[in-house]
């Protein structure tokens, strides 16, 4: 009788091994599986995925001659740099008021112009005014000259290493180098071209396009317009073929 027993128990012993050794084999397999099924990741930071980027690659060919972005693709390394998408929230402006001597109201309703202008575009950009600069997307500020020549704006947009605009800092003189105010139209013209650069346009080489370097226009042509739009159907990031490894 103990002699059965032993051998019963053995028997569930090798019973016990065996079955834990087939969820062991079973379980190393699934991962095996789940490893090789799932999406590769390139350790570049901002790389487009492959597919992505034949995609945009492809765009940008078919829009080549009615749009600019090339330009900026040329001066950033093929990096995309465009605010993320916000789900339809707008982007929050702030203008800080002074600055310059000639600073007025009306110079403050030639920023809400701008953005008025754009989103009547249509190129899916969105703008709000908020009071609290801390809390803002855009920061307008005036000063009273840029030193020599017309220059009229400038402005210093900051990116992410992957490309997504985090926040833009729009700088506009009310005088030229020669001591001469800006004409109201002037004025309204640099707000535009400089927001413009605030949502990631680069400059064109038309002079018929807002974002001409030498703002003539105070209403985005078509140009800037499929140029805008174009931008916000990319990707941000890199749109460069990675080196073999």
């Amino acid at each position: 009788m103990q002699r059965l027993l032993t051998l019963m128990l053995t028997a569930l012993v090798i019973l016990l091994f065996v079955g834990t050794a087939r969820r062991y084999r079973a379980a190393r397999a699934h991962q095996s599986l789940a490893a090789a099924n799932a999406p590769a990741v390139d350790s570049a930071p901002g790389l487009v995925p492959d597919s992505a980027r034949f995609a945009a690659r492809a765009l940008l060919a078919r829009d080549a001659g009615q749009t600019y972005l090339d330009s900026m693709l040329s001066s950033t390394d093929s990096l995309v740099r465009r605010w993320p998408d916000r789900g339809g929230r707008p982007l929050r402006v702030a203008i800080l008021e002074g600055g310059s001597p000639d600073y007025g109201a009306r110079m403050a309703d030639h920023i809400r112009e701008a953005a008025s202008r754009w989103q009547a575009a249509d190129v899916g950009l969105w703008f709000s005014f908020t009071g609290d600069s801390a809390d803002a997307d855009i920061v307008v500020r005036w000063r009273e000259t840029f030193g020599l020549g017309n220059r009229a704006g400038e402005t210093d947009l900051r990116w992410s290493n992957g490309g997504p605009v985090v926040h833009a800092y729009v700088s506009l003189a009310t005088r030229n180098g020669g001591d001469s105010l800006f004409t109201e139209e002037a004025l309204l013209g640099a707000a535009v071209h400089e927001l413009g650069h605030a949502f990631g346009l680069p400059h064109s080489p038309d002079s018929a396009d807002v974002m001409y370097p030498v703002t003539r226009v105070t209403v985005p042509s078509m140009r800037d317009r499929a140029t805008a739009r174009l931008l916000y159907s990319l990707p941000p990031g890199s749109l460069r073929t990675p080196r073999p490894r």
